[in-house]
């Protein structure tokens, strides 16, 4: 569905990416993980093709993403973004009917059946209620919620998300993550998803790629790329893994005070380090 081939990006002089091969078939979610600066947020980009690669290339669905047009795009892969910037006149219903966009044929509005789509996706991410409120009053929780809503009304085969659960309460994560898995294989054919929380990233990703100075250092299921000896060589940080009282799946917890990484600790995992060769990117938002 999703296939990257000797993907290359660069900041200037700075490579971001390097070489990166990627698979994801229909069916999967997978979790793009690793430290500040090791590429997540771009390589979504490039996935998106809101960026173009400086080489290799990016195929979506058999094709080329270099040689579609915006519509096309975006008829293909939506985006649930880190921190979007949304029209602050605007309510919560007209954004979401922005994921309908591509499905409109120039000078179109917006007809009954694509305020159908709109109200059920929001029915879907908790946030019909909110549907006549300004985008401006809700808050951080309630707009990434609205934000995923636009994406779902999308309608699009691939789904890209960026931190999807950041600002979001412990009850909302769980939410979103579950909506997400839920739609797989019959609303959506594949998901992405860059996490820090590795934790979380597990418990819901089929596969994870641990990214490191522009290279996949690991792929494949969870157990396999979630060890403590990945998590010290590419975050620079000491960890216990243990297994989920539920589900079997690794839980990440920091040994306090041990290990050069930059760590911020939630109860779900190891959030925000950073590998001790890559924090340059991290100014980037990458």
């Amino acid at each position: 569905m999703i296939i990257t081939e000797g993907l290359r990006f660069s900041y200037g002089e700075t490579p971001i990416l390097d070489g990166l091969d990627l698979r994801v078939d229909r069916g999967e979610i997978v979790g793009i993980v690793g430290p500040n600066g090791a590429g997540k947020t771009t390589l979504l980009k490039l996935l998106s093709g809101v960026m173009h690669p400086t080489g290799g290339r990016v195929v979506v669905d058999g094709k080329d993403l270099n040689s579609t047009g915006d519509a096309e795009r975006a008829r293909l892969v939506s985006v649930v973004p880190q921190n979007p910037q949304l029209p602050a006149g605007y309510r919560a219903l007209d954004v979401v009917l922005m994921g309908r966009n591509p499905h409109l044929r120039i000078f179109e509005w917006e007809g009954a059946h694509d305020v159908e789509v709109a109200a059920r996706a929001m029915r879907l991410t908790d946030v019909w209620d909110m549907a006549d409120r300004p985008i401006s009053s809700l808050s951080g929780g309630e707009r990434q919620r609205t934000v995923l809503a636009m994406a779902l009304a999308q309608a699009s085969p691939v789904m890209l998300l960026d931190e999807p659960t950041t600002n979001l309460d412990l009850a909302h994560q769980v939410g979103i993550m579950d909506l997400v898995r839920g739609l797989l294989p019959d609303r959506l054919d594949c998901a992405v998803v860059a996490m820090h929380d590795l934790t979380l990233a597990a418990q819901y990703c089929d596969r994870l790629v641990m990214l490191s100075e522009g290279k996949s250092y690991a792929d494949g299921p969870p157990l396999e790329v979630l060890t403590e000896e990945n998590i010290l060589a590419v975050y620079g940080a000491s960890v216990f893994v243990i297994a989920h009282p539920q589900s079997g799946t690794p839980v990440v917890l920091p040994a306090s005070g041990v290990g050069n990484g930059v760590l911020s600790t939630s109860p779900l995992g190891l959030i925000g380090a950073e590998s001790p060769h890559q924090r340059s990117e991290a100014s980037r938002g990458s």
